[in-house]
């Protein structure tokens, strides 16, 4: 079933029999301690600032410095964006009614698919109070990242979840390309970008309007 318009203007997405969260931007706010450390080394090494903020979001570090500076040494460049990240700690909280949503869900099957490293994504749920699920995929687990789909079929498989049956919910373009790639449903959280910018047909500004119907596998929120 298509999702569709009711009277009282809700928005509904069906058929979820699992939500698979990226953790930037789409649970944790973190884009200022992310725009930050990106901002101190396009800096050190003399790379416009703007374009490297433009390109980084949603994507694995490794993948970024590849694109932005091939000439660096990969390990050195990541090791040092990974402990000046480790590093912030402010600013960085839970995106609204996250965690409201999250506590609802309970035997619900979720999990947090990120491009962060699993010391990182730790690190930041912790800061943001966001439990932890029986499902987290970091970039340790996979060989390729975003927007390659390999992380979210991953989960996938881990919930035993056919993947038309999942629900991607993420604030970046690349996030939401690789769910779309896995072949599930989308909910783009304008964090960091606009409606227009993601691309993405069901958008929400965040959880604090947001149901989760078990027994039906819908989702629904108010527009």
């Amino acid at each position: 079933m298509a999702p569709w318009y009711d009277k009282s203007m809700k928005k509904v997405i069906v058929g979820i029999k699992a939500i698979l969260f990226d953790m930037d931007g789409t649970l944790v706010s973190s884009i200022a301690a992310v725009e930050m450390v990106w901002s101190n080394w396009a800096r050190k090494h003399g790379l416009d600032v703007e374009h490297v903020l433009h390109s980084i979001h949603g994507k694995p570090a490794r993948d970024s410095i590849k694109l932005l500076a091939p000439h660096l040494d990969l390990a050195q460049e990541e090791e040092w964006i990974l402990k000046s990240e480790l590093a912030e700690s402010a600013g960085i909280t839970a995106i609204a009614g996250a965690k409201e949503l999250l506590a609802t869900l309970k035997d619900y099957p979720w999990a947090i698919v990120t491009s962060a490293d699993r010391g990182l994504a730790l690190h930041r749920l912790k800061l943001a109070g966001i439990k932890l699920p029986a499902i987290l995929v970091t970039v340790n687990d996979v060989k390729k990242g975003k927007p390659d789909p390999e992380g979210y079929l991953l989960a996938a498989s881990k919930l035993q979840i056919n993947p038309a049956e999942c629900l991607v919910v993420e604030d970046t373009v690349a996030g939401l390309e690789a769910g779309r790639r896995a072949g599930m449903k989308l909910l783009g959280i304008t964090s960091s970008s606009t409606h227009a910018q993601l691309g993405c047909e069901h958008t929400s500004a965040d959880y604090t309007k947001i149901i989760i119907e078990k027994t039906t596998a819908t989702l629904s929120w108010e527009i």
